[in-house]
């Protein structure tokens, strides 16, 4: 009888065995949370004349007088994520006019909109370039960086191009600083946004530079060769066309969502062509 007991207890936890295992097979796996359109409805956008769509003409426009105004960033992301409303802009293409004034002007609109996401793409530039000395540049950019540290939302900047090539177009010599001083000032921004876990920067030094020599350029998760990846800046090689624009909008929207800063389950259309013929005929009520 006693081996018997043995026996069924032996049988019982062998079957109890069995049993969980069967059932961690059958355990269905966790599930991915549902794709949700991307509601960009309560961000903002910050900056200059890139962000202010200079120059950014949609097809078979020309640009005409002193500020040719293109499509402006807010409303490219605005077609991108069409099933929301388009973010708010503050950004101005006469930035370069009085940096400093109008960088605490749109800081403080922005802070005034309590926004869940800032674009702030180009607003550090003229805190880069300007009629300064190299030794000014370094305390001009930290000011720049001490108004984006007083924004509580995430924000997406991007690092300073060379725009050496727009000398005698659209700059001076005077404006640009130096490939050393260019190259620091990068370096603190960078270490800047290594402390920040809500800080994403759109690596847009290296997109001008291969755009400007036609080679080959990756972003918004398309590759650029040749005269395409030339288009996707301006004649003067200063501003983005509408092309280059959609582009490093979608460059940005992907490296916020890599970093976090999106839901991971975030869905919007990366299709150049459906969002540029979304602005060129954007239906009543949308962007």
């Amino acid at each position: 009888m006693q081996r018997l007991s043995r026996r069924g207890v032996l049988a019982s936890c062998l079957t109890m065995v069995l049993t969980a295992a069967s059932c961690t097979r059958s355990a269905p796996p966790p599930q991915a949370a549902a794709p949700v359109p991307l509601d960009l409805s309560g961000a903002v956008v910050i900056g200059a004349s890139v962000s202010d769509g200079f120059g950014a003409m949609l097809p078979g426009e020309e640009p005409k007088g002193l500020i040719p105004q293109g499509v402006p960033l807010a409303r490219t992301l605005g077609s991108i994520a069409h099933t929301h409303a388009a973010p708010a802009s503050h950004s101005s293409s006469l930035f370069f006019m009085s940096p400093e004034q109008e960088a605490d002007s749109q800081l403080a609109a922005a802070q005034a909109a309590r926004p869940a996401l800032v674009f702030a793409i180009d607003y550090l530039f003229w805190h880069a370039y300007g009629e300064m000395d190299d030794s000014a540049r370094e305390a001009a950019l930290q000011r720049g960086l001490d108004r984006l540290s007083k924004l509580e939302a995430p924000i997406i900047l991007a690092d300073l191009p060379d725009m050496t090539h727009a000398v005698g177009i659209m700059l001076s010599s005077r404006q640009v600083p130096s490939p050393r001083t260019l190259e620091a000032l990068n370096a603190r921004i960078r270490d800047w946004a290594a402390a920040r876990p809500n800080a994403v920067i759109v690596p847009l030094a290296g997109v001008v530079r291969s755009a400007m020599a036609s080679g080959q350029v990756h972003v918004g998760g398309r590759d650029y060769q040749g005269q395409a990846a030339r288009d996707l800046l301006t004649r003067d090689g200063l501003h983005a066309t509408l092309d280059g624009q959609i582009a490093v909008a979608l460059e940005a929207l992907s490296q916020a969502k890599a970093a976090g800063v999106l839901p991971s389950n975030a869905t919007w259309d990366s299709d150049p062509a459906a969002i540029l013929a979304r602005l060129a005929s954007p239906a009543p009520g949308r962007p």
